[in-house]
């Protein structure tokens, strides 16, 4: 099995506020924890957010190329729905129902693939991420607990699912209604958070500097959250030094609604462009190179997981 699931280019925005420490202790699951943080302001906790817009995407996988990929998946998550929804009828109704909707799931998601592989296609995404360590272990490492992640793409939200990746997307609406304005909102019209970003943006010149300023931000292995017992560690590779690739620090107003996550209050944020005198600021990106890595699995008393 090849390394790394998918590749892609990423444009979008990255923003960092500031929440109550206490309040952030709630937000973890049993087995991960917040991290100290020296930089940090006396009884804060950072919360990232960023805002990106999917292109140029392809798999990566050996399976075959990515339409197989997506209708072989699909196909099996579809057969368990229709055994499930047929038992009420004996074995034979669960067998043809298991049959019908493997297909129809095998169809419906080989197309939505083919769709979002159409050259100028796109689909946005929002992740919200903290910094953690895992508990009742001797694993040190830092990592980017997902807090939560909105996608507009049903292949998105279906990759998560089935790589077992613990991201927990959701689907939404997410419109951008000027170039420097991002808006959520749930399925049903209800606002989740918007991103603006004005003034005029100061290059990060060079372009290896942006990874210096960033740390371990972006670079932080994604701690995916199964339930309560169970977790998945990915990695999400960003060349923000790439050739092509620009970035520039911005000035970034942030607004959060309901229904991010449960714990999270409402609130509202205004972000310093990204500099050396200000490492938590905001940041545009284009046009940068992306990896997504097979994830990998464990649990709250550290024994393995199989992959999936």
């Amino acid at each position: 099995m090849a390394e790394y699931v998918s590749s892609c280019l990423l444009d979008g925005v990255a923003a960092t506020i500031w929440i109550e420490r206490a309040n952030a202790c709630r937000l973890f699951p049993p087995w991960a924890e917040p991290i100290r943080l020296k930089q940090a302001p006396s009884g804060k906790y950072p919360l990232f957010i960023e805002s990106w817009r999917v292109h140029a995407g392809r798999m990566l996988s050996d399976a075959g190329d990515q339409h197989a990929w997506a209708a072989r998946w699909s196909i099996l998550a579809g057969m368990s729905l229709g055994a499930t929804v047929g038992l009420v009828g004996g074995p034979l109704l669960a067998m043809a129902a298991s049959q019908r909707t493997s297909q129809a799931f095998g169809r419906l998601y080989r197309s939505w693939s083919e769709q979002a592989a159409t050259p100028g296609s796109t689909y946005e995404e929002v992740a919200f991420t903290l910094p953690a360590q895992l508990r009742f272990t001797r694993d040190r490492r830092k990592y980017a607990f997902v807090l939560a992640m909105f996608t507009d793409s049903p292949i998105a939200l279906w990759g998560d699912v089935a790589l077992r990746c613990g991201y927990r997307k959701k689907l939404a609406h997410i419109a951008r209604p000027s170039a420097r304005r991002c808006e959520v909102q749930t399925l049903t019209g209800e606002p989740i958070c918007a991103l603006e970003w004005r003034g005029r943006a100061a290059v990060l010149e060079p372009a290896r500097a942006l990874p210096s300023l960033l740390g371990e931000r972006t670079t932080a292995p994604l701690l995916g959250r199964l339930d309560d017992q169970h977790f998945a560690v990915s990695r999400l590779e960003r060349a923000f030094d790439a050739a092509g690739a620009r970035s520039a620090g911005v000035s970034a107003t942030v607004t959060l609604a309901h229904g991010i996550a449960e714990g999270l209050e409402p609130l509202s944020a205004s972000v310093r462009p990204l500099s050396r005198a200000a490492p938590w600021g905001a940041f545009h990106f284009s046009d940068v190179p992306t990896r997504l890595a097979y994830p990998a699995f464990g649990n709250a008393s550290g024994n393995p997981l199989p992959s999936p």
